[in-house]
């Protein structure tokens, strides 16, 4: 008896754009949540402080800030470009004999 039907047959490819519908909605979200931050974040500074300098700082963290969620991939794609692999990265191997230094270094303590 088999339990698998072949009149209801769900392909994958279904589930995969679902998944990519779902991942740009809350990407959007994300995006426009960060904004709402950064606009109440500014009112709240210009609102506390009746400051223009606090007001502008505020604004451009907030604008740094939409920025970077909006831009997660990209900078996700630098910092990986900088950061070396590790197949890539040679490893030294310290080799040699651990024996006593030539000198000693004496340094005094400043215990004031």
């Amino acid at each position: 008896m088999s339990y698998a039907s072949t009149e209801h047959v769900q392909l994958a490819g279904d589930i995969f754009n679902w998944a990519e519908t779902l991942r740009s909605n809350v990407e959007g979200l994300a995006v426009a949540a960060a904004g709402t931050l950064a606009v109440v974040a500014t009112v709240m500074a210009y609102w506390k402080t009746k400051s223009w300098a606090g007001t502008l700082a505020a604004a451009v963290l907030g604008a740094v800030l939409v920025f970077a969620v909006k831009n997660i991939p990209q900078i996700s794609n630098m910092v990986d470009s900088e950061v070396p692999q590790e197949d890539a990265v040679s490893t030294q191997m310290v080799t040699g004999s651990y024996g006593p230094l030539d000198h000693v270094v004496v340094i005094p303590a400043d215990l004031r």
